[in-house]
Order: structure tokens, then sequence, then C-alpha cells
């Protein structure tokens, strides 16, 4: 028997009225998947122009908070840019050269790639062909400043209708992008720039999936990744109770196999983005999409993305809205220490997690999820081997995590990092690692993650506050799939 082959992990629900257990099984031979390391990557709108956000993108801290996030992308998009222009000189109210240049120098300080988002119904007077001459003026002025971008063209296209009552098809999208293409491939500046789209939204129509298969079989040999837009609700009606509801997350998990499907059908090489998302749609939602319970969806997203195959998840926003990482004063919301403490100890590899109910219905299974990936050996100490676990509990009842294990070498200590919110109120704009509040020390000093040691043998368990989540390190664990 090859040592540590595989291990399972049993997972006991004490349920008041009766016990429920669940057993997860997690492979250790292979990895299913392995993502992009810049996932979960982050967004910015068009309006930190338009409101003059920009001015003040070379805050100390926002640079502190954005470098501490490690490799990302940052995407600049959204509704705004199939509105925006880009205008040289210095006395432009917005996207002006200068203002290109500060967004360029945030970036470059973060130590991050910039997508930016071109404006697809920028039309020529026939209203049919699209206009390529401001895009061509930006490209010029980006390389004659040496800004390295990537870029995509068009936000939501087949939504184009109810914002602006007329349609553009899928044909006039591909010659666009072709056009875009054309003009890259005449610059040997932007060879190594990647063209990414068509950014398609509701995925949970047939009519948004025809539309993403049309396009993706008219320009996939062009793109270098295929993006689309998620989001769970309007955030007008959303509430507590929406952001633990089971059946709502659920609804997530079908979107991504027929994107998937689509992709792999046509484009089988392609990576396969989500390009921006968040909660709930309409800027988040005021008191939720800002607190401690938006981290239930938040968690449990990049876990279904990454073990369905989706390279990178697009985090709408950084700053600006309710569901921005970052408020006004770009102070960190829950969120954002959620997506450092995942970027830290999450790594690529992603392990194939099975579960198997015993005395429990599928309303039950889903109170509990888990997944599993090798740990972030480059931004920890821990050593290669060592798997990452990362779960919910949507329950308002403790639960246990206990561990039997099909190896030669018993597991005995577990790393935790155990996130909950202040006691009782579930849409808290404080979060608490091992009961202990996470802050920045200064404005040039993110604070130490100190996880707890658990003694996890002998049948001992793991203790899972309810309506809580976390990570835990095995760090002794020796997955052949990790070793790698």
């Amino acid at each position: 028997m090859e040592l540590l082959r595989r291990f399972v992990i049993a997972l006991n629900l004490l349920v008041i009225t009766c016990g429920k257990e669940i057993r997860i099984s997690i492979n250790g031979t292979e990895a299913i998947y392995i993502i992009d390391k810049k996932s979960p990557s982050v967004t910015l709108g068009m309006g930190i122009f338009k409101y003059g956000i920009i001015k003040y993108m070379n805050n100390t801290k926002l640079l502190t908070l954005a470098k501490a996030l490690g490799p990302s992308y940052v995407r600049m998009g959204g509704t705004k840019s199939d509105h925006s222009r880009f205008v040289p000189g210095n006395f432009a109210r917005q996207s002006r050269g200068s203002e290109f240049d500060d967004l360029m120098s945030f970036v470059n300080c973060a130590n991050w790639e910039l997508i930016f988002g071109l404006n697809l119904l920028n039309k020529k007077n026939d209203n049919t062909e699209w206009n390529s001459t401001n895009t061509v003026q930006l490209l010029n002025y980006a390389k004659s400043q040496k800004h390295l971008v990537n870029w995509e063209l068009g936000n939501e296209p087949n939504s184009y209708y109810h914002h602006t009552g007329f349609s553009v098809t899928p044909r006039e999208i591909a010659n666009a992008f072709f056009q875009l293409n054309k003009i890259m491939e005449s610059d040997t500046w932007w060879k190594q720039s990647q063209l990414i789209g068509p950014d398609a939204n509701s995925m949970f129509k047939t009519s948004s999936l025809k539309f993403l298969k049309t396009v993706v079989h008219y320009m996939g040999s062009i793109l270098n990744a295929v993006t689309f837009h998620q989001y769970y609700m309007d955030s007008r009606v959303a509430t507590v109770y929406n952001f633990t509801d089971p059946a709502l997350l659920d609804e997530l998990l079908p979107q991504l196999k027929h994107v998937k499907e689509i992709v792999n059908r046509q484009s089988p090489d392609l990576p396969v983005w989500i390009g921006e998302t968040s909660s709930s749609y309409g800027g988040g939602a005021k008191g939720l999409s800002n607190t401690y319970v938006a981290g239930f969806m938040w968690l449990d997203k990049l876990g279904l993305s990454a073990s369905n195959g989706i390279d990178i998840v697009f985090r709408q926003t950084l700053v600006e809205g309710n569901y921005a990482l970052l408020d006004d004063n770009f102070d960190p919301r829950p969120d954002y220490w959620l997506t450092l403490l995942y970027k830290t100890l999450v790594g690529t590899r992603i392990l194939n997690v099975t579960k198997t109910v015993v005395g429990a219905t599928s309303k039950h299974h889903t109170k509990v999820r888990i997944y599993a990936h090798c740990t972030n050996t480059e931004r920890t100490t821990y050593p290669a081997g060592s798997v990452t676990l990362y779960y919910l509990n949507l329950s308002t009842s403790r639960k246990k995590l206990s561990f039997a294990q099909q190896s030669e070498q018993n597991l005995t200590i577990a790393v935790t990092y155990i996130l909950t919110s202040t006691p009782g109120v579930l849409n808290s704009s404080d979060i608490y690692l091992n009961n202990k509040k996470l802050q920045m020390v200064d404005i040039h000093t993110m604070p130490t993650f100190n996880p707890r040691q658990v003694n996890i043998g002998a049948g001992k368990k793991i203790n899972l506050p309810p309506s809580s989540f976390g990570f835990i390190v095995l760090k002794d664990s020796k997955i052949r799939a990790c070793l790698r």
C-alpha cells in the first residue's frame, strides 16, 4: 500500500433529534484541476474615473492592502465601459491620458496585471460596424508610455437591449473582436497581451447560454479566456437568510457546468473565468454584501468554481459599492480578510471531494460544505504534501469534524483558521479569526494570522462553530498529489 495514497475525513453532524453523519472522502492520488494562482482576482469600475476616485489610488493603505493579496489581475470594466472614451491630454473630464497613467501606476505598484474593458458600442455611422478609432488612440498612448495591458471588448453584450434598447448580434461582436485582434497582431508591443471575452451574463437563462455558445463558436480561436458574469440575486430584495440559503448557493453549480460544457465542446483548451461576480447585483446590498454574512456566498463560490475547472474568479469590486472588499476609507471589509486568507493558504491544485450521507437527507447535507486543495506552499511555511480544507457551516448549530484515516501514518495535528462574526450578528462589519478581530496594525502593516493547533489523533474532533467558515491545514498529510 502506497503511503497516504488516500485519506478519509468523517464529518459527524450532531442534530438535536438524532445524530447525522456525512462521510467526506478526499482522493489524494492526483489533482482534478489546477487553477491559476491569480485566482481570485479583483475588478474596478469605470466609475473611479467619473467620480474622481482614481486620484486617491496612490493611497498608502490601499497599496498595502492590494500588495498583500499577491498575484492578481485587476479588471477595469462594468456597464460604464461601453459609455466611456479615451481622451488624450490633461483637461478632459474622464478617461484622460494622465488618469490612465494613474491607474497603471497603482497596478504596477501592487505588482498586478491590468485587464481593460473597451467600448464595444462605439459604432461607425451605419451603426453596424465597430469603430476602432478611439481604441487605437488608447493603444497607441499605452504603448508610448510602455504600459502592458490585457484587453476586453464590451460588457455583458447579451444584455445590451435591456440597457440601451438595441441589440448586438454574436456575429457583430465576433467581427469587432477580430478587428481588435488584428490591431494587436500588427504591433509587436501587444504580442504578450491577452484578449478575453465576451463577458456574457445570466447563465441561468437558455438564451444566454445559446448566445455564449454562438460567440465562442465564432471567435474562440482568438480568445485567451472565455468570461462570464454571475450574481445570486437583486440587491434591492436581498435578505440575511439569502446569504446562507443552501438552495440559493446551489444555483451556481449548473451555471458552471453549462458554461464549461459549451467551452469544452468547442475550444477545450480555453480557460474559463468568472470575469465579474459578487453576492448581489446593483452595487451590492447595503448592510449585507459589506458584512460578515457575505463570506458564505464568496467562499462557497470559490470552492465550487475551482472544483469545476474555473481558472480565475474576479471579485466585484476592490473599491466602490456595497460589495467592495474595501470601504470608502479603504478599510478592509470581512470579505477582504477572507480573500486574503484564501490566497495565503489555498493552493492551485484541487483535490476530488466525494460525500456520502448516512442517516440524513440531502437537505441536511448542504448545511456543511467542504472543499480541498493542496496548501499554498509559496506563501506559507507549510511543507509540500500539506492539504488545506475550507468549510462552511451554514447551520445555526455547532458541528464536529473527525478524521477516519486510511493510511499507514496517522494524522495528529490540524492547524485551524476559524472565522466568525460578532456573536449573534451575522451582518457584522467585523470578522474574527480564532476569536480575535482582524484589522490592520497600521497603514503599512498587515496583522499576523495566528492559527490554532488541534490534536486530531485517536478520534478527537474539531469544533465548527455555528454560522462559521474557515480553513484547516493538515500539514503532515504528505498527500501524493501535493508532493509534486
